[in-house]
């Protein structure tokens, strides 16, 4: 592999990575982009893209497994900022009694 050609692999990576928005191993990647780059050139770039913050890696024994970072703040579709409490409790359907008005039984 020439130089030029492993100075692509960081945008091949993220790219990749985008696309399939699941954690991956560098030989996972490097199959998976039909060996379009060196497995170096791969943990390279992972390397180098955790580094910048655009991607995390996770250590699982001898394996390192990258992913894409999770946005702290996600926009509902009306366009207004929801915290990640109030997605997490949409997600789970979590509702509180104010919102229902709910009396507890009288016993």
């Amino acid at each position: 592999m020439s130089k030029s050609k492993d100075s692509n692999a960081p945008s091949a990576v993220l790219d990749y990575l985008n696309k399939q928005n699941r954690p991956y191993s560098a030989i996972d990647i490097c199959n998976n982009l039909h060996k379009e780059f060196g497995k170096t050139a791969i943990v390279k770039a992972c390397e180098s893209l955790a580094a910048e913050g655009r991607i995390r890696e996770k250590v699982y024994g001898k394996q390192k497994c990258a992913h894409l970072k999770k946005k702290l703040e996600q926009l509902s579709e009306g366009g207004n900022v929801v915290s990640p409490e109030e997605k997490e409790r949409e997600d789970i359907g979590i509702e509180t009694d104010e919102e229902y008005n709910v009396k507890p039984p009288d016993l």
